[in-house]
């Protein structure tokens, strides 16, 4: 996992958005995150971006505006970089944390994350796993993308002359 500087997260965000669609993890209760209501409470709120989703998205120096869908209904969001802590890429499985911004309730001594196969799917389908020093475990669900590692299917359809 790679841990990089607050800083240059714009940086980081718009490199890994150039290769592809980018996981975020944020914290929705931070200040100036808006987002739709039902998930306003979430500390470990995980959000698709993507150029390739034909929705406005602007990345500034206050942070990510960007219009999402959620339940087929679109909503516009915003999400201040104080407020993201971990991006991690579709195309390369990527992780990038940024431990100065992650959750007070998460940051104990000894916490990080930690990429591991899905028991439940295909082995090399990655997941995010909060690990704490004291042995407890936090699972965050997967996406339900498709991993860059799988082969692609053959289509079900068939000329016939």
């Amino acid at each position: 996992m790679e841990v990089r500087d607050p800083d240059s997260k714009k940086d980081v965000l718009v490199e890994l958005l150039d290769q592809g669609m980018v996981l975020v993890t944020l914290d929705a209760r931070a200040e100036g995150v808006d987002v739709p209501r039902h998930l306003r409470e979430d500390a470990q709120l995980r959000l698709n971006l993507s150029y390739r989703f034909g929705l406005p998205m602007e990345l500034d120096e206050a942070g990510v505006r960007a219009t999402l869908t959620f339940a087929g209904s679109a909503y516009p969001c915003r999400l201040p970089w104080r407020a993201l802590y971990l991006f991690v890429s579709h195309v390369t499985g990527r992780p990038v944390l940024f431990p100065g911004d992650v959750p007070p309730e998460f940051a104990g001594a000894g916490l990080q994350y930690v990429m591991q196969p899905s028991a439940r799917r295909a082995a090399g389908r990655p997941r995010i796993k909060l690990v704490s020093g004291a042995g407890t475990e936090s699972t965050v669900p997967e996406s339900d993308e498709p991993s860059p590692k799988t082969p692609p299917r053959r289509g079900h359809l068939r000329v016939v002359k």
